[in-house]
This record gives structure tokens, C-alpha cells and sequence, in this order.
């Protein structure tokens, strides 16, 4: 199901791009899906993130260096990260077997 979420960004919200991949066994994950996988459609807007497309209950991760500095399950199609996260970040939305990821800069 695709959800939209209607909300006003200002002129400085960025669209993050994403892409994504399977991880784990393909054999033991059910092979190649048969049907198509969405992408997630997120905007960052100061340090707010809003998701177009509904990611409740996956997993969020901010990776600098190689190394998890934020992580949280998403409850909401807004996320609000803390203000002393600045810099760039690679953004991974970990969805079942499927790890959806691009890079964000605060």
C-alpha cells in the first residue's frame, strides 16, 4: 500500500537519493521478489526527515566513518534528528531483507 503524506518543505529541503539492495541469502529470503520494490521517497528539510512513501516499523541509520551514529525504528512519517548531528551521513532504511541507503549532508 502507498501512502502519501502531504507537507510543505521549505526552499531548502533536499530530496535524498536512494538506492536499494537485497541483503542476506536470496535463497533463504524467498529468491528474487516477484514483485516490484519501492524505493522509499524522502525529503530532509533542516533536520527534519519526511517520508512520501510510508516507512514505519524499519529501521533508520546515520553511518559517518563506517561507524552507526544515530539509529531508530521509525514510528512516524516524520523524523525529527538531533541538532548535533552535522555533517555528511550515509542514510540507511533497513526494510526486511532490503537495505535502502544514499547520502545526507547537515
Amino acid at each position: 500500500m502507498l501512502l502519501l503524506a502531504l507537507v510543505t518543505l521549505t526552499a531548502n529541503a533536499q530530496r535524498i537519493h536512494l538506492t536499494g539492495t537485497k541483503i542476506g541469502d536470496p535463497i533463504v529470503n524467498g529468491g528474487n521478489p516477484k514483485s516490484p520494490v519501492y524505493v522509499p521517497i524522502v525529503d530532509l528539510d533542516d533536520h527534519t526527515l519526511y517520508f512520501t512513501t510510508s516507512c514505519v516499523g524499519d529501521t533508520l541509520q546515520l553511518v559517518q566513518n563506517d561507524v552507526v551514529v544515530y539509529s531508530i525504528v521509525i514510528s512516524d512519517d516524520e523524523v525529527e534528528l538531533p541538532a548535533s548531528l552535522e555533517g555528511t551521513f550515509e542514510i540507511r532504511i533497513i526494510e526486511d531483507e532490503w537495505l535502502f541507503y544514499g547520502e545526507i549532508g547537515m
